[in-house]
């Protein structure tokens, strides 16, 4: 598989007068990476507790590129709680990397650990207040819009910095906190000489850097956006549920919790406003706050390290398709249209992306999208609007059962503090 043995966690620095963290990796400390992430000036001691468990996240894209069938941590000492954490993150955040390179996963992973104590987190002093990730999308939105419904304060957090959302941030006059993150370019480099590559958890890599940032400015919440939908895999590979959003799960949503309350800070709640909702409960919310509409967008191609696209919505991919669909039978269709720049019920093109997104086929798109029934009941929902149109007729003519599941009901099964359920 690799002709490297080990993979190396080497070291992570912290520049207090530049505000520069780095985090150093090596392949049997003969091929090595260097990630940066500019911070701002801050207290070298205060961000401490976090930088370790950083430089653990951010190594799950260095480590997939030779999959060393051995790692070694220079940078710390792992309890044996905290490498089954890691062990768990990595196999299931690179799921889709293992299914797309079908590369057998099992009992391959093992994070080292030892038997010295390791103090557990204290308490760090936070304020009473929350920090919304904005990733540019509906489900973000969302959550502020209901923040400010019910006069819950809150900051902004962004890992990098796209045009789309600083749009969003400058509409929402709260307070903007930002990392930025530069990864190696030698990663780059090896990648084009056939280093393996492929989908990392980068909801993982926000979870630890928007901690970073509550740290440093003392926020008690960090408040996602992740849905009820999220929880659903894509396809089965080597007895094991394959989920493109699994760092966006409630599985990973406890265990992140958990993990930081022990070893991090006591004192920070991470959790998802939006967990008990389906993707189509969302979208009925989302549909109410008209200014949003022209002002958001989901699809990838705005997020790219090369920078964002010259139009908000490519209209090619699975996000847009999906997007577009959940949102057609809450938004007029002449506004959803002008939005999209398209539409995409239209585009018969579109039609293998949808028979994925219907459950029509065994996989389910890796992207970041809601379930076969969502997309059915918002289809069954706009039929009448979009009669006509290739996309709803090739869906009809399919003759899909009816929707059964109550997508629209509130679950239980989140762990949303009192405070904001």
């Amino acid at each position: 598989m690799s002709s490297f043995q080990t993979f190396y966690f080497e070291k992570y620095t912290f520049e207090p007068e530049e505000g520069v963290a780095r985090f150093n990796y090596s392949y049997d400390r003969e091929l090595y990476f260097e990630e940066v992430l500019e911070i701002g000036k801050v207290d070298s001691e205060l961000i401490e507790p976090v930088l370790f468990h950083l430089h653990l996240a951010l190594g799950i894209s260095y480590y997939k590129a030779y999959l060393a069938p051995e790692i070694k941590v220079k940078s710390g000492q792992l309890t044996r709680d905290m490498a089954e954490f890691w062990d768990k993150v990595y196999a299931n955040g690179l799921g889709e990397f293992f299914y797309q390179n079908q590369i057998d996963f099992r009992n391959f992973i093992r994070f080292p650990y030892g038997d010295k104590n390791i103090e557990l987190a204290e308490e760090i002093g936070v304020q009473d207040r929350a920090l919304v990730p904005l990733g540019g999308g509906k489900d973000s939105l969302v959550t502020a819009g209901i923040l400010q419904e019910k006069g819950i304060d809150f900051d902004i957090f962004t890992l990098g910095s796209y045009p789309i959302i600083e749009d969003q941030i400058r509409a929402m006059e709260k307070p903007h906190h930002s990392i930025k993150r530069i990864i190696d370019p030698q990663l780059l480099k090896e990648n084009e000489k056939g280093a393996l590559n492929g989908h990392v958890p980068i909801s993982m890599i926000y979870a630890f850097t928007s901690l970073l940032t509550a740290v440093i400015h003392k926020h008690k919440y960090i408040v996602l956006s992740n849905e009820h939908s999220s929880n659903y895999g894509n396809v089965e590979y080597l007895e094991r549920q394959i989920n493109h959003q699994w760092s966006k799960s409630l599985e990973f949503e406890k265990m992140f919790n958990k993990y930081v309350r022990k070893f991090v800070a006591k004192d920070v709640y991470y959790f998802s406003l939006l967990r008990p909702m389906y993707e189509l409960k969302i979208a009925e919310k989302f549909a109410t706050m008209e200014s949003c509409l022209n002002a958001f967008t989901s699809c990838n191609t705005n997020f790219k390290i090369a920078g964002p696209s010259e139009e908000k919505w490519c209209k090619k991919c699975a996000k847009c398709a999906f997007v577009f669909a959940i949102l057609t039978p809450f938004v007029e269709k002449e506004k959803l249209v002008h939005a999209f720049g398209g539409n995409l019920f239209a585009n018969d093109d579109l039609w293998p992306i949808y028979e994925e997104l219907l459950g029509v086929t065994n996989v389910k798109p890796f992207d970041c999208v809601g379930t076969p029934e969502e997309v059915r009941k918002a289809m069954e929902m706009a039929h009448e609007k979009y009669k006509g149109d290739v996309i709803i007729d090739k869906f009809v003519a399919l003759n899909l059962p009816p929707v059964t599941v109550d997508l629209f009901s509130i679950s239980n099964d989140h762990i949303i503090p009192d405070e904001f359920k």
